[in-house]
């Protein structure tokens, strides 16, 4: 809703002074407002709210869009996984001339909504990249926190993932 408003400017000037500050507010403000835009569409492409089965919401920003994926549970990276982890959906955004939607997607379904093709590359994980937390609590999302993006997150939170990948368990 509040995307309507901003100019494509504002957007990718919020977006940068986000990816390197180390202020949580910028990270909070940011957060929301990426957290509104996929969820506006997600109602726009599907017709549907939300799912109250989501209780988590990651963030990871690049430097030409950002990517949000709605969880049931931890992913194990701020912390170890959930034994009920899940992936709920996905939203990709390119901020690269203004907030576009490039895809939506649900895990192991046709996506909702695919436009990668048009847009630049908005998943870049060569740069910087920030990783934002927010916990969903009473149906209202609450910034939790924020890292810089660490692909060895994931196995210093949960060595048994570690042990398994190499044993070829776990993808």
């Amino acid at each position: 809703m509040i995307f309507r408003w901003c100019s494509p400017l504002f957007l990718i000037v919020l977006l940068a002074s986000c990816s390197k500050a180390s202020d949580p507010e910028s990270f909070e403000f940011f957060g929301l407002k990426a957290l509104e835009f996929c969820s506006d569409q997600i109602e726009q492409i599907t017709g549907k709210h939300l799912s109250p089965e989501v209780d988590r919401a990651y963030i990871e920003v690049f430097p030409n869009g950002y990517t949000v994926g709605f969880t049931h549970g931890t992913d194990g990276t701020f912390g170890r996984i959930s034994a009920d982890y899940k992936m709920i959906l996905a939203c990709g955004v390119s901020t690269y001339q203004g907030a576009k939607l490039a895809v939506l997607r649900a895990p192991l379904e046709e996506d909702f909504y695919n436009d990668q093709k048009n847009l630049p590359d908005y998943q870049d994980f060569s740069g910087e990249v920030t990783e934002i937390l927010f916990n969903r609590i009473g149906g209202t999302f609450k910034y939790c926190c924020s890292q810089a993006f660490d692909p060895k997150n994931i196995e210093r939170h949960n060595p048994s993932v570690d042990s398994l990948q190499n044993k070829g368990k776990v993808e």
